[in-house]
């Protein structure tokens, strides 16, 4: 046995020495303070250890609860002061807070709010300091009790892994709270505000235990089918609709505070992308953390697929598809099927007689955009008005972003296909427009034609280019510096063309000399040609 007096403090010392390099049971204290971050409750702790190695146990015991119970109470001030506390922490801690100021016992109560109000103490932890709190008063009063060696270790050790090397935590109680108030009008302060949004699901779950995360998500999901439901069978009204907005933000935002969130609503998100009546709230969440998609079960992750791809009109889904083929989260199949559903969607048939320009450019796919451009520039021909009209006024609508993503092979083309389409008898409204006033916005195009004529392209080399209305655009479009190059593709004595000698008759009249006396010079030229041509096959 050894005697803990101080003659034999040295020999003490030196066997707790020899005991913490033995055993890897016992614990280093000095160590154990090292967990604890507040600067205060460390200082009481460290007093508690030197009173320990003292030999003066019961004080080491009062002097170690005493920084428990302060820092229990400091973390339920903590959950007040930081946005994070629910209507019934609030009223625990005004409680509680009162008790102390007026330097009445407190901590019995204070246990008792942490286990059934707040559930920050499991009822196990709970129990552990209520028996803490009565071996404190064993010890701080005439009791006759004689405090141990173990009894000091336990309160020292007790404190620190269940309360002051731990953040403060809400527990059951607080998700419950959550999903009460999510059906309230008022949770989101801003709704239409992003920022505003991600910080209160975050000020709302910084304190919840991450053991609840997979209770919190699972309710949620829940919540929205069941509103989901409410709607579809007409029993729902404007609150259920924001309510249903409410849980839905709010599993969006969930999903980005850290990857275990994220986990927890991917656990679960199944029930609302299988649901059709909770499609609308699928997508959403799939547009919000399409990333995620990776964590799903490979079921799952079909139907997600799936769902997408049959709900390509929807922003959400846009947005989820192009997040997931940016980021390679697709596969090559994948990524065909998509393709051909946004030919059903935006290309075909009745999609096509007002074409949707930005739902194709908000996929963002390249593959997409050419087809869609290269179908609208196609009915842009088209003999029947209806379908010319609207696909001429999509191209000439398109804003400048818009217009950008047309290829200069797409830009040549258009203009080739007004000019023909002007050229008729029975031309579009729109055709003959754009042939008499001019491009417009995309008089940019014209850039791609001058380009294909510096170049000598082999598209110019088709016999049913009508030249005299692309001569006509270039002018109406303010573009005449392009017409020479036009008239030299025909200054070749052997080159004889119907639709360039109409373009030479036609610019032969015009007053500028550069472009009339250049013109009556090549037209004078293929005439001729054209006449010795005759003549030869006579």
């Amino acid at each position: 046995m050894v005697h803990y007096s101080w003659h034999h403090r040295k020999i003490r010392v030196n066997t707790a020495t020899l005991l913490r390099k033995t055993s890897p049971l016992i614990r280093d204290l000095e160590t154990l303070l090292l967990s604890v971050s507040d600067s205060e409750s460390r200082a009481y702790l460290h007093e508690a250890v030197k009173c320990y190695n003292a030999g003066a146990y019961r004080a080491a015991v009062v002097l170690s609860i005493a920084s428990g119970m302060d820092g229990l109470r400091k973390r339920l001030e903590e959950l007040t002061t930081s946005g994070g506390g629910s209507a019934e922490i609030l009223i625990a801690h005004k409680q509680v807070d009162g008790n102390f100021r007026n330097q009445v016992p407190y901590e019995a109560e204070l246990i008792d709010l942490c286990e059934n109000t707040i559930s920050m103490l499991t009822p196990s932890e709970a129990d552990k300091m209520r028996l803490m709190l009565k071996l404190r008063h064993l010890c701080a009063h005439p009791s006759g009790h004689a405090g141990t060696p173990e009894e000091a270790r336990d309160a020292i050790a007790t404190v620190v892994d269940l309360i002051l090397s731990r953040p403060a935590r809400i527990g059951l109680n607080s998700v419950t709270s959550i999903i009460d108030r999510l059906n309230g009008p008022n949770f989101f302060p801003h709704i239409k505000d992003y920022n505003s949004n991600k910080t209160t699901v975050q000020s709302e779950t910084r304190y919840l235990y991450a053991g609840l995360y997979n209770a919190l998500a699972t309710k949620i999901v829940s919540q929205i089918s069941l509103l989901a439901a409410q709607v579809a069978d007409d029993s729902g009204a404007a609150d259920v609709d924001e309510a249903r907005r409410n849980f839905t933000t709010f599993l969006a935002h969930f999903t980005k505070i850290n990857l275990e969130t994220q986990k927890a609503v991917w656990k679960y998100i199944n029930r609302i992308i299988e649901e059709p009546a909770t499609t609308q709230d699928a997508l959403l969440l799939l547009s919000h953390d399409a990333q995620g998609l990776h964590l799903a079960e490979p079921l799952v992750r079909e139907r997600a697929i799936g769902l997408i791809r049959r709900n390509l009109t929807s922003k959400d889904a846009r947005n989820a598809a192009r997040i997931l083929r940016t980021h390679s989260l697709i596969s090559e199949v994948e990524i065909d099927e998509i393709i051909r559903a946004t030919s059903k969607a935006f290309l075909d048939g009745e999609a096509m007689k007002v074409p949707s320009v930005e739902q194709v450019l908000d996929l963002g796919w390249p593959e997409v955009e050419a087809s869609f451009f290269d179908k609208v520039i196609e009915r842009c021909e088209n003999h029947f008005f209806a379908d010319a009209n609207p696909a001429i006024l999509v191209m000439q609508s398109l804003t400048p972003a818009q217009a950008s993503r047309v290829t200069p092979t797409q830009q040549l083309k258009y203009i080739l296909t007004i000019a023909e389409n002007a050229s008729r008898s029975n031309s579009a409204n729109e055709a003959k427009a754009v042939a008499e006033k001019g491009l417009g916005k995309r008089v940019d195009f014209l850039n791609a034609l001058a380009d294909a004529l510096e170049n000598k392209q082999d598209t110019l080399l088709d016999e049913n280019i009508i030249w005299e209305y692309v001569a006509r655009i270039c002018e109406s479009s303010s573009r005449s510096d392009i017409i020479p190059a036009l008239i030299d593709l025909f200054d070749d004595p052997t080159k004889t063309s119907t639709n360039g000698i109409n373009m030479l008759g036609y610019l032969r009249l015009n007053r500028d000399p550069k472009i009339g006396g250049r013109a009556r010079d090549v037209y004078t030229q293929m005439a001729t040609a054209i006449y010795d041509e005759a003549i030869a096959n006579q």
